[in-house]
Parts: structure tokens; C-alpha cells; sequence
């Protein structure tokens, strides 16, 4: 009889002569895997390890899952790109340089005309606080690295608007893009999820509050991640 993994054999014979048989193959029949299941958490450095088994021969197979990486802020991550060895970058919503964020959102308080000239003030500030980083460029950070970049950004962020982001401005043979349509600061949560955390700020009771519900995660976008980091 055939098994997972190797075919078996059908014999048939004459019915006028009991010397002349047939044969012929039968297909393996393959495994029946049940579901993956976590075995060791990945961590940052670290990968994990999951495996499934055969519901029919009790084989085990296993395989990866990709170590996490560090989570510094994808303004930061972008920009340690150039600074320190990585394999890749993953950039969700991030800014192309601090004080064009700052402009952006001061100008919904208080114009545009006086957040333009607001923003040299913040460029200095940025300047003699950080020194020569920190006014560094996130999308030319992303060019100059080389490694394998993936940037993700809402196209209705409000934090950081697409059009003053690294998002924009990164073009290159290691930049992939994704954009999360309808999304806003962040395009990792479904839709709904980000409905809910928009409410959070102006609750009073937080005892109804559906937590679960505000961190669902978008399935498309962080499959997009997981096959990035697999692939890098």
C-alpha cells in the first residue's frame, strides 16, 4: 500500500493463466499536515521555530520564523541604516525629517505662511541639541544604506502626511513601497481598529473599551512584512 511518502504497488492477475500478472504504481498518498504551531517564540535577534504533523504517519516537519528585528522608530531605524550593519529596514509612517513634521502640524494650529518660517527655529533647535543628526534626511538615509528597504504609509495619515514623508521622497532599486489606502498613522491595524484608538483620547471610562478590537492588526500589511524580513 502506498504511503506519505512512497508509492505503492497494485498487482492484478489472469484470470485463464494464474502466471501472467500486471502491476503498476499507486501514487504516494502525501501528508496530511494539521496547522503550524509555535514551538520557540522569535524574538529580536533570534528566529523562532514552528512545526506541524502528519495526521497520518506522524512525521514532523518544521520550519523558521523570522527573528523580529528592532523596533526603533522608523524615523530612526532609516536613519541608523546608514550608521550601523542591518540586513533590511521596515518603515511604517515615517517622517522624512523632524522639523518637517513639526512644520506640518503646527500649520494646522497656526497657518501654514507661519510654520514655514517656524521651521529654520527648528531646524537650529534640532541642531544644537543632537548635533549633525539631527536634522538627517530619512529618505536620503534609505537611498545612501543600500540594504533592502520597505516602506508602509496611510494615505490619510494626519500625524505624518504622505506628502512630507520618507514615504515620498525615498526612490530606489532597494526601495519597495506599500501604500495602505484608507489608512491613517497606523496602516498595521485594520480599518476598524483605527476607528476605536481615534476614540480612546476622549473617553472618560475606559471600562467598556474594546482593547482587543484596537489592536487588530491588518492582515495584508503584516503579511507584506513578514515575506520582506523572509525574503531579507
Amino acid at each position: 500500500a502506498p504511503t506519505c511518502e512512497e508509492a505503492g504497488v497494485e498487482i492484478r492477475t489472469s484470470l485463464s493463466d494464474p502466471n501472467v500478472k500486471q502491476t503498476r504504481a499507486v501514487p504516494a498518498t502525501g501528508h496530511d499536515w494539521n496547522g503550524w504551531e509555535t514551538q520557540t517564540e522569535a524574538t529580536c535577534l533570534l528566529a523562532g521555530v514552528e512545526t506541524r504533523t502528519c495526521n497520518t504517519c506522524e512525521n514532523s516537519d518544521k520550519r523558521a520564523i523570522p527573528a523580529l528585528g528592532h523596533s526603533w522608530g522608523a524615523y530612526s531605524a532609516l536613519c541608523a541604516s546608514t550608521e550601523r550593519k542591518v540586513d533590511g529596514v521596515v518603515a511604517i509612517s515615517s517622517p522624512l525629517t523632524p522639523s518637517k513634521t513639526i512644520q506640518q502640524a503646527s500649520a494646522r494650529i497656526i497657518s501654514k505662511p507661519f510654520s514655514a518660517i517656524l521651521r529654520p527655529f527648528l531646524w537650529f533647535v534640532n541642531f544644537l541639541t543632537y548635533g549633525k543628526n539631527g536634522n538627517k534626511n530619512a529618505a536620503k538615509c534609505a537611498i545612501k544604506s543600500g540594504v533592502p528597504t520597505l516602506l508602509i504609509h496611510g494615505d490619510k495619515d494626519k500625524v505624518v502626511p504622505i506628502k512630507g514623508s520618507a514615504f515620498a521622497k525615498a526612490n530606489g532599486k532597494n526601495i519597495t513601497k506599500l501604500i495602505a489606502e484608507g489608512k491613517g498613522h497606523n496602516p498595521y491595524n485594520t480599518a476598524n481598529a483605527e476607528k476605536l484608538l481615534a476614540r480612546l483620547f476622549s473617553l472618560k471610562d475606559f471600562s467598556e473599551f474594546d482593547f482587543k478590537g484596537a489592536t487588530e492588526e491588518d492582515e495584508e500589511v503584516m503579511r507584506a512584512v513578514a515575506d520582506f524580513i523572509s525574503e531579507n
